[in-house]
Protein backbone atom coordinates (compact mmCIF):
# COMPACT_ATOMS: atom_id res chain seq x y z
CA UNK A 1 0.00 0.00 0.00
CA UNK A 2 3.06 2.39 0.86
CA UNK A 3 4.39 1.78 -2.61
CA UNK A 4 1.15 2.47 -4.29
CA UNK A 5 1.10 5.38 -2.21
CA UNK A 6 4.73 6.97 -3.17
CA UNK A 7 3.77 6.16 -6.70
CA UNK A 8 0.85 8.49 -6.54
CA UNK A 9 2.81 10.65 -4.92
CA UNK A 10 5.38 11.18 -7.50
CA UNK A 11 3.35 11.73 -9.94
CA UNK A 12 1.28 14.61 -8.37
CA UNK A 13 5.06 15.98 -7.92
CA UNK A 14 6.26 15.55 -11.27
CA UNK A 15 2.94 16.92 -12.82
CA UNK A 16 3.32 20.09 -10.77
CA UNK A 17 6.75 20.62 -11.05
CA UNK A 18 6.35 20.61 -15.04
CA UNK A 19 3.80 23.10 -14.75
CA UNK A 20 5.74 25.24 -12.54
CA UNK A 21 8.85 24.69 -14.75
CA UNK A 22 6.31 25.66 -18.09
CA UNK A 23 5.15 28.82 -16.51
CA UNK A 24 8.55 30.24 -15.48
CA UNK A 25 9.65 29.64 -19.01
CA UNK A 26 6.70 31.34 -20.85
CA UNK A 27 7.28 34.25 -17.99
CA UNK A 28 11.34 34.72 -18.97
CA UNK A 29 9.80 35.88 -22.95
CA UNK A 30 8.58 39.14 -23.00
CA UNK A 31 6.99 38.96 -26.49
CA UNK A 32 3.06 39.40 -26.38
CA UNK A 33 2.09 36.44 -27.68
CA UNK A 34 -0.21 33.55 -27.22
CA UNK A 35 0.95 30.01 -26.06
CA UNK A 36 -0.98 27.01 -25.57
CA UNK A 37 1.46 24.53 -23.81
CA UNK A 38 4.72 24.34 -25.43
CA UNK A 39 3.10 25.61 -28.46
CA UNK A 40 3.17 29.59 -29.37
CA UNK A 41 -0.03 29.87 -31.37
CA UNK A 42 0.86 33.95 -32.04
CA UNK A 43 3.68 35.70 -31.63
CA UNK A 44 3.76 39.39 -31.85
CA UNK A 45 5.41 41.17 -34.38
CA UNK A 46 5.18 45.38 -34.43
CA UNK A 47 6.51 44.77 -38.43
CA UNK A 48 3.64 42.65 -39.26
CA UNK A 49 1.01 43.14 -36.59
CA UNK A 50 -1.41 45.46 -35.10
CA UNK A 51 -2.59 45.45 -31.38
CA UNK A 52 -5.29 46.88 -29.58
CA UNK A 53 -7.07 46.79 -25.86
CA UNK A 54 -10.48 48.03 -25.39
CA UNK A 55 -10.85 49.57 -21.50
CA UNK A 56 -14.69 49.55 -21.72
CA UNK A 57 -15.17 45.68 -23.30
CA UNK A 58 -12.28 44.92 -21.61
CA UNK A 59 -10.71 42.71 -24.69
CA UNK A 60 -7.57 42.55 -25.84
CA UNK A 61 -6.62 41.66 -29.62
CA UNK A 62 -3.53 40.80 -31.61
CA UNK A 63 -3.60 39.95 -35.15
CA UNK A 64 -1.51 40.01 -38.45
CA UNK A 65 -2.11 43.03 -40.55
CA UNK A 66 -4.08 41.10 -42.70
CA UNK A 67 -6.22 39.10 -40.04
CA UNK A 68 -5.10 35.81 -41.14
CA UNK A 69 -4.25 34.58 -37.30
CA UNK A 70 -4.77 36.38 -34.44
CA UNK A 71 -5.79 35.83 -31.14
CA UNK A 72 -8.60 37.91 -28.57
CA UNK A 73 -9.18 38.02 -25.14
CA UNK A 74 -12.43 39.18 -23.44
CA UNK A 75 -11.62 39.38 -19.75
CA UNK A 76 -14.34 39.45 -17.00
CA UNK A 77 -12.16 42.13 -14.71
CA UNK A 78 -9.16 44.03 -16.30
CA UNK A 79 -5.57 41.88 -14.98
CA UNK A 80 -3.75 45.09 -13.20
CA UNK A 81 -1.76 43.46 -10.12
CA UNK A 82 0.11 40.16 -9.33
CA UNK A 83 -0.80 37.16 -8.20
CA UNK A 84 -4.63 38.60 -9.32
CA UNK A 85 -7.19 35.79 -10.50
CA UNK A 86 -8.94 36.99 -13.48
CA UNK A 87 -11.59 35.06 -15.76
CA UNK A 88 -11.62 35.57 -19.60
CA UNK A 89 -12.50 33.61 -22.62
CA UNK A 90 -9.99 33.13 -25.47
CA UNK A 91 -10.19 33.29 -29.11
CA UNK A 92 -7.41 32.04 -31.57
CA UNK A 93 -6.25 30.95 -34.89
CA UNK A 94 -4.24 27.82 -35.94
CA UNK A 95 -3.15 26.64 -39.25
CA UNK A 96 -6.41 25.02 -40.07
CA UNK A 97 -9.34 26.67 -37.15
CA UNK A 98 -10.30 28.79 -34.75
CA UNK A 99 -10.37 27.50 -31.11
CA UNK A 100 -12.12 29.24 -28.64
CA UNK A 101 -11.92 28.54 -24.67
CA UNK A 102 -14.28 30.00 -22.48
CA UNK A 103 -14.56 31.08 -18.71
CA UNK A 104 -10.87 30.12 -18.18
CA UNK A 105 -8.94 31.19 -14.62
CA UNK A 106 -5.93 32.87 -15.14
CA UNK A 107 -3.40 34.18 -12.80
CA UNK A 108 -0.89 37.25 -13.22
CA UNK A 109 2.42 36.31 -13.01
CA UNK A 110 4.17 39.01 -14.02
CA UNK A 111 3.90 42.81 -14.49
CA UNK A 112 5.84 44.97 -15.94
CA UNK A 113 4.71 48.63 -17.07
CA UNK A 114 1.63 48.20 -19.24
CA UNK A 115 2.66 44.31 -20.29
CA UNK A 116 0.92 41.50 -18.05
CA UNK A 117 1.81 37.76 -18.20
CA UNK A 118 -1.34 35.77 -17.56
CA UNK A 119 -0.89 31.69 -16.95
CA UNK A 120 -4.18 29.57 -16.66
CA UNK A 121 -2.59 26.53 -14.96
CA UNK A 122 -5.67 24.30 -15.63
CA UNK A 123 -5.73 24.71 -19.45
CA UNK A 124 -1.72 25.43 -19.73
CA UNK A 125 -2.24 28.64 -21.64
CA UNK A 126 -0.09 31.26 -21.29
CA UNK A 127 -0.78 35.00 -22.46
CA UNK A 128 1.47 38.20 -22.52
CA UNK A 129 -0.27 40.83 -23.64
CA UNK A 130 -0.40 44.93 -23.16
CA UNK A 131 -2.89 46.52 -20.85
CA UNK A 132 -3.01 50.55 -22.18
Amino acid sequence: MKRYLWIILSLVLSVSCGQNKLMNVFSENDTVRLQVGRTEHFIYDANFCQMAFNRDKMQFRAQTDNTSDYFVVNFYSVPYELAQVVRADITWTTEFEVLKRNNLTFEVIKVEGEKVWLWSSSSRIGVCLRVF
